[in-house]
């Protein structure tokens, strides 16, 4: 009776994590798919939070791994590196700055193209912790506090596997950026089971 309940409580709180986190209804709309995959990687996620066992582990690595491949695919690269008419008026602009002297210095800092590319992973980088970009378009405010919480959480008990799965997947949308069809779906996962397991911590139901 005590595992039953236990359950429909979890399920419960994994309803009012799912109205909370709309990306995943407006994933299930455009490419039910995609949404299932999200979904299912926050279900084994959060599990394995709580329970961290192998079988688990192998699960979320091929998960994980077929997101990449989506969120890679749906990405153009060409577009993600290419400047606009702005911002190549605004390279210009700087360039034009630099007195005479400095030209050589100028080309180098606004012209060479592995400057520009490492200018564009930084854009990305800030991209990525703008928090107006999952607020409250993705999630629903409502779940900032419990985001930051479920983070806490995470970063507290130091599980070097899921550690390890944020950086992946922080580092693989910093490279390409959040302007491809599915945006950071790598990462909404993450994010979805930061409410789920806050939730569940701050209610004191067991998973």
């Amino acid at each position: 009776m005590g595992k039953v309940f236990s359950k429909k409580l979890n399920l419960f709180l994994l309803i009012i994590t799912l109205l909370l986190s709309t990306w995943f209804w407006q994933f299930f709309n455009k490419d039910i798919l995609v949404a299932t995959l999200g979904l299912l990687a926050t279900i084994i996620l959060a599990t394995y939070h709580f329970r961290p066992k192998n079988k688990y582990k192998y699960i979320l690595v091929t998960l994980f791994l077929l997101i990449s491949a989506i969120q890679v695919k749906t990405v153009k690269f060409s577009e993600v590196y290419k400047m606009s008419a702005a911002q190549i008026d605004l390279q210009a602009r700087r360039y034009n700055y630099y007195p005479p002297r400095f030209f050589r210095l100028g080309h180098i800092l606004e012209i060479k193209e592995p400057v520009q590319i490492f200018y564009k992973v930084e854009q990305n980088f800030f991209d990525v912790l703008d928090i107006g970009f999952y607020f409250p378009s993705l999630f629903s405010y409502f779940s900032l506090p419990l985001v930051f919480y479920g983070l806490y959480l995470f970063v507290k008990k130091r599980v070097l596997f899921e550690l390890g799965l944020i950086a992946y997947s922080l580092i693989l949308i910093i490279i390409i950026g959040i302007h491809g069809d599915f945006g950071a779906f790598i990462v909404y996962p993450f994010i979805t089971t930061f409410i789920f397991v806050s939730l569940t911590k701050l209610f004191k139901f067991k998973v």
